[in-house]
């Protein structure tokens, strides 16, 4: 049996007057558990990158800091930071991202007339 990745369209229960969907529907559940499971991951390899930081800062500063500037130190310095900002951009547009998803899923609803969206 192959499982999708995508959630299950069913929904087993919609009250009119709730605007908050409440739904029982063991056919979630797999996709709820693996979304707690990546965002374990995702905090697993965030806590390895702090823990090589911290366990190679005093060489960072005695090998990188306290030396006299060359290409080879800019170099390092580019490299080293790129990768913060590239995490950080990564965050950083996947929240402006998602904001402009959500507002073209319900413009999207809205030109196709549906009555109940659900975000």
């Amino acid at each position: 049996m192959t499982r999708s990745s995508t959630p299950p369209t069913s929904l087993a229960h919609i009250h009119q007057s709730n605007m908050t969907l409440v739904s029982n529907d063991p056919s979630w559940w797999p996709y709820i558990d693996a979304r707690v499971f990546f965002s374990y991951w995702i905090v697993a390899a965030g806590v390895v990158v702090v823990y090589d930081w911290v366990l190679t800062i005093g060489q960072e500063i005695e090998l990188i800091w306290r030396q006299r500037w060359s290409l080879m130190t800019v170099l390092y310095l580019v490299v080293r930071t790129s990768y913060y900002t590239v995490a950080w951009l990564a965050v950083v547009l996947t929240r402006k991202c998602a904001r402009y998803a959500i507002l073209e899923y319900l413009f999207l609803c809205m030109y196709q007339g549906q009555k109940l969206v659900l975000c």
